[in-house]
């Protein structure tokens, strides 16, 4: 038996975290939702799934993701590793840089909601 529930969004609340203050900025501003490539796991779907993932990303020099880190779980393992996937595939940033202006890798927090429409 298939069950279909209709998925309202995936959400990004953003906020910079300071790391030996090198910061990335986030290219899209606040609309982090245009990172979301692929969406809502079906498996967490099928079992009605929600939550919300805190994650810590790494951003290279080129201002990609380089590394994510799951810092407060949702509390379901399909959920918490799509959501470093989504941002890995489609997360943008300015790279951080150093007192001389030269880029280097910093690091970013973002926590991505999960929920079905019920």
């Amino acid at each position: 038996m298939r069950v279909s529930v209709p998925i309202s969004c995936i959400l990004f609340f953003s906020a910079f975290m300071p790391v030996n203050g090198l910061n990335a900025q986030n290219q899209s501003g606040d609309k982090g939702d245009s990172w979301v490539i692929d969406g809502y796991p079906y498996s967490s779907r099928r079992f009605e799934e929600e939550g919300t993932v805190k994650v810590q990303l790494e951003v290279s020099t080129k201002g990609r993701v380089s590394d994510c880190k799951v810092i407060e779980s949702s509390g379901f393992a399909n959920l918490d590793n799509n959501a470093c996937e989504q941002l890995k595939k489609g997360a943008r940033f300015k790279p951080a840089r150093d007192s001389q202006g030269n880029t280097v890798v910093g690091y970013f927090e973002t926590s991505v909601r999960y929920q079905l429409d019920k």
